[in-house]
């Protein structure tokens, strides 16, 4: 950790005679291995700074924590803060505890509260939108996860992911409205041959989505078939169904979409030593389960946890199922 004391020789070290600059929103006046320097020309939030220098927010918990300011400091014109160019603990583990990322997956969406527990009612999503913001989570991107997990961006203190599964088209009537309100990124993970069905999204809608900037569309496989070997099924023919749903299902959104899939959410949360063998000979750099709690930066990339939410879920449900931090139990 770099103490206050240090950061302070290091701005004086830096600062002296620079003056006579000319004024302008966010200016570097030093640099060390480790730290950028940048004087503040006109006053703005930690947040507002994080976007400027890195076109996002996760930085901002990293210069509050580097220059011991809360999360929500106001910076002043000509204020000078120190903005650390590499994690300073990259595993971001301390005596306390682990923290990690809470990746939430969602399906289906109405207007009205349903007796289907996959479905969550339009007032509950933005109720939960609403707590997220208002309670100073920090929702990120699945990439900014993953650059995290690679030390390429540091790690916010109460992170959260948005992923949906399936396709659903109520996910572009619904909750995607809600998105924009509050600027929130999302992660669809679509499984193909149901694209373009009755209660699906069309290619075309996904295009909409993802020109939005909000959205990026990844795989859920082919079929939505468990990715476990089946009763009697031989080696063999498990692994050409495996590569088929990897795949084949990437091929179609790379068609489709313009883009290669980087990210895999598996069926039923079901995951085999083989398809993680085929995912990465595919290049993905992440896999997805549905098992429930928080995800630390130094676990596999290949079984990632996330936590369904369901339409029983009340706001208090919801607040306990946000794990951005795992406390130490010593005994």
């Amino acid at each position: 950790m770099i103490l206050r004391s240090t950061l302070l020789l290091l701005v004086a070290s830096f600062v002296c005679g620079c003056a006579t600059q000319v004024d302008a929103p966010i200016r570097e006046v030093g640099r060390t291995e480790h730290f950028r320097l940048l004087r503040i020309g006109a006053p703005m939030h930690l947040s507002e700074l994080s976007q400027r220098i890195s076109g996002g927010s996760a930085q901002a918990s990293a210069i509050a924590h580097a220059n011991q300011l809360p999360a929500d400091a106001r910076l002043r014109k000509g204020d000078v803060i120190a903005q650390p160019l590499q994690p300073i603990n990259t595993a971001y583990v301390s005596a306390k505890g682990v923290r990690q990322v809470q990746v939430l997956c969602y399906h289906r969406f109405a207007r009205r509260r349903s007796h289907d527990p996959m479905v969550v009612a339009r007032e509950d999503f933005a109720a939960q939108m609403r707590y997220l913001h208002d309670n100073g989570f920090q929702v990120v991107r699945l990439a900014d996860f993953e650059a995290m997990r690679n030390r390429r961006l540091p790690m916010p203190e109460r992170a959260v992911v948005l992923t949906f599964d399936d396709g659903y088209r109520s996910v572009a009537d619904i909750a995607a409205p809600i998105l924009a309100e509050f600027g929130y990124p999302a992660t669809l993970f679509v499984y193909t041959q149901f694209i373009g069905g009755g209660h699906a999204l069309s290619w075309q809608r996904l295009r909409e989505l993802v020109a939005t900037g909000l959205f990026d569309v990844q795989s859920h496989s082919a079929s939505h078939t468990s990715l476990k070997p089946a009763v009697g099924e031989k080696p063999a023919a498990y692994a050409q169904r495996i590569r088929h749903e990897v795949i084949a299902a990437g091929s179609v959104l790379k068609r489709n979409l313009g883009t290669e899939p980087r990210y895999f959410a598996y069926p039923y949360g079901d995951v085999t030593q083989p398809v993680i063998d085929v995912l990465r000979q595919a290049g993905y750099g992440l896999g997805l389960t549905v098992s429930r709690g928080g995800s630390p930066l130094f676990g596999s990339p290949y079984v990632v946890r996330r936590t369904m939410i369901y339409g029983s879920d009340d706001l208090e449900t919801f607040a306990r199922r946000l794990q951005t931090f795992h406390v130490a139990s010593i005994r």
